[in-house]
């Protein structure tokens, strides 16, 4: 009789271990698909920050069009962003983070024209 009621404990524990496995499996998956998202975000921000960076260095923006172009960029990379957040929605669960940069850009006025 002991012998039974302990094996059943070990097949229950077994059980309740190989849920465990499966959550934690599923959980890793659901980060990497999190990360890539990441990634892909961050190159569409890096890549639109170089951008600007080129055209305020090259002059090519007059400094009554910096601030708009700017304004644009920063509209065009918002709504890379969501795309790339909606391309996957099963990796967020329906829930969409919009990334704030960690870095400042600030537009020397003495730039020439």
């Amino acid at each position: 009789m002991e012998l039974q009621r302990q094996l059943e404990a070990l097949i229950s524990e077994n059980d309740h271990l190989v849920r465990e496995i499966r959550i934690l499996r599923e959980t890793i998956k659901e980060m990497e698909l999190r990360i890539e998202s990441q990634k892909q975000t961050i190159h569409a921000r890096d890549e639109s920050i170089k951008k600007l960076l080129e055209m305020l260095q090259s002059g090519r923006l007059g400094s009554s069009n910096r601030e708009e172009q700017i304004v644009r960029e920063v509209q065009i990379l918002a709504q890379k962003q969501v795309r790339i957040a909606f391309s996957n929605p099963n990796s967020f669960q329906g829930r969409l983070t919009i990334y704030r940069p960690t870095c400042t850009l600030e537009v020397n006025p003495n730039l020439s024209r």
